[in-house]
């Protein structure tokens, strides 16, 4: 009798693990609006610079840098170097525009 609901414990953790890992796995979130139909958003991922466009646009390879933009060609137009984690943009909508005068 112990071992059942020792297996039926486990087995029930595996699944919410699995259910879990499932959800954090989707990259696409659905909503039903009030007309009842569904709508499909797509989720931003912050995307980094790997050390060869670090190069590429002068950085330093140690730093840490967000793509922001990127054209047609998959170069990227817009970066932001990141100094600490809450400085990573979530919301790409949110970013103002740039401006040289900006300090």
């Amino acid at each position: 009798m112990k071992n059942k609901k020792i297996i039926i414990i486990i087995g029930i953790v595996l699944i919410l693990v699995l259910v879990f890992l499932i959800l954090l796995n989707n990259k696409d979130v659905v909503f039903t609006d009030k007309s009842g139909a569904d709508n499909k958003e797509t989720v931003y991922v912050p995307e980094f610079l790997d050390d060869i466009e670090k190069e590429d646009l002068g950085l330093p390879v140690e730093s840490r840098v967000q793509a922001l933009s990127k054209n047609e060609e998959g170069e990227t137009e817009v970066y932001k170097i990141i100094k600490n984690d809450w400085d990573i943009v979530t919301d790409p909508s949110e970013v103002g525009s740039i401006s040289p005068r900006a300090k």
